[in-house]
């Protein structure tokens, strides 16, 4: 199951609305800051085409400023070797 971490920065005015959108999402958890000011959002999901849906989702987000990936754990059967 592929696993990915992403830092979230808001739209200013938009925390509330966006907390929502993510915490609907499916085979993700959300950690926002004291403040709402930036939101880590964990993705567990069954597969990479599942992540790739949740990544595309979340570009399409208008209260979503800035998003960095933090951190990608794909599973062995999905790594090759070069």
């Amino acid at each position: 199951m592929p696993v990915s971490s992403y830092i979230i920065y808001p739209v200013s005015g938009q925390e509330v609305v966006l907390e929502k959108k993510l915490r609907d999402m499916s085979y993700v958890s959300v950690f926002p800051d004291d403040a709402k000011k930036i939101f880590v959002l964990v993705t567990d999901t069954p597969d990479s085409e599942t992540e790739s849906f949740i990544q595309e989702k979340l570009e399409k987000m208008p209260e979503i400023l800035c998003t960095a990936v933090s951190f990608v754990s794909q599973p062995q059967d999905e790594i090759f070797s070069l």
